[in-house]
């Protein structure tokens, strides 16, 4: 059996399960990375790293439908992926000069970082002074603010936390039709190891979800 506060639970109403399965750690995450610890208002722009994985998408399409400019990193084959949920501008991340061609843009407000390590480390320089960069892998966070010391960019760790408002307010926007879950491939919850598998070789692009075997249920 599985227990739940009550309080951090919302209604599936006119969602999908899968859709409503695979929002909510996703989701939050990239709610809580862009707003809560990025302060990102409308009108500014945003790098996010890893625009296509699962976290990514929505935090592309949370961003640009709160009226930010976003720019993402992507394999080059997810760019019109990116583009349709609303990025203005991707760059390749495999391109060594990927950092000067988000630059070549302007520097941006806040930096979403869901690869962390080097890639987290130079995404520092596309950084405008006085702004922010959040950090989502928590092994390298203290490397990038090391990284950071010293300079006038505020390098911020995060962990995800249970929000209903937050909840809420992203199952407003599915309705709404503003934001969408792209679901990549669905496994049985014994094959969980080969969607991991498939998470860590990168090119994943939106959500994997876990079918649970006894009710038929999703987690994701």
């Amino acid at each position: 059996s599985v227990v739940a506060r009550e309080e951090e639970l919302v209604r599936l109403e006119d969602i999908g399960l899968r859709q409503g399965a695979a929002l909510p750690l996703a989701g939050l995450t990239a709610w809580q990375g862009l707003f809560e610890h990025g302060a990102l208002k409308a009108g500014q722009r945003v790098l996010i790293l890893a625009g296509a994985g699962g976290v990514g998408h929505l935090a592309v399409q949370f961003a640009s439908a709160y009226g930010a400019e976003v720019v993402a990193t992507a394999s080059r084959d997810n760019h019109s992926f990116l583009h349709g949920l609303g990025a203005s501008r991707m760059v390749d991340y495999h391109d060594a000069d990927w950092v000067a061609q988000v630059v070549a843009g302007g520097q941006v407000d806040l930096v979403l970082d869901l690869v962390g390590g080097e890639s987290g480390k130079a995404a520092l320089a596309c950084v405008k002074p006085g702004g922010r960069l959040v950090t989502v892998p928590t092994i390298s966070a203290q490397q990038i603010k090391d990284a950071a010391a010293g300079s006038a960019i505020e390098v911020l760790g995060m962990l995800v936390h249970p929000d209903r408002q937050q909840l809420s307010q992203m199952l407003t926007l599915l309705r709404q039709g503003e934001v969408q879950v792209t679901v990549a491939g669905e496994y049985a919850l014994a094959e969980g190891a080969l969607a991991h598998q498939a998470i860590e070789q990168g090119h994943v692009r939106g959500k994997l979800l876990l079918r649970m075997p006894a009710a038929d249920g999703l987690a994701g």
